[in-house]
């Protein structure tokens, strides 16, 4: 009998400013980044380190979808890409939960 398991979830947050500055928090977020699936970057605020994991994520061809607060900007470089816009964090699960949804479509239906 063949069992099929669900897929694992992993999540790696970047809390405060001065993470990642020292040569472990970066070690470990490569590692994150090279053994992940997707990556799922929020561009608000444009922080530095963000755009520096998304460019690193893109050198090791890991998926990344873009999350931004309603009324954001994005730089040049990813601004071509789709982005989920959420108004607050409240709405920020079903606006994801309907990017998955579009996405699996799109992908089942070659879209």
């Amino acid at each position: 009998m063949r069992v099929n398991s669900a897929p694992t979830l992993s999540t790696t947050r970047s809390p405060g400013q001065n993470y990642g500055s020292s040569a472990n928090d970066w070690a470990r977020i490569r590692k994150g980044i090279k053994t992940a699936s997707i990556v799922i970057a929020d561009l608000t605020q444009a922080r530095p380190n963000v755009y520096l994991e998304v460019g690193y994520a893109w050198g090791h061809g890991t998926r990344v979808i873009f999350l931004a607060r309603k009324g954001e900007d994005l730089h040049f470089n990813v601004s071509g890409h789709r982005c989920i816009y959420y108004a607050n964090s409240v709405s920020l699960p079903q606006s994801l939960n309907n990017f998955c949804v579009d996405l699996r479509l799109r992908e089942k239906f070659k879209l």
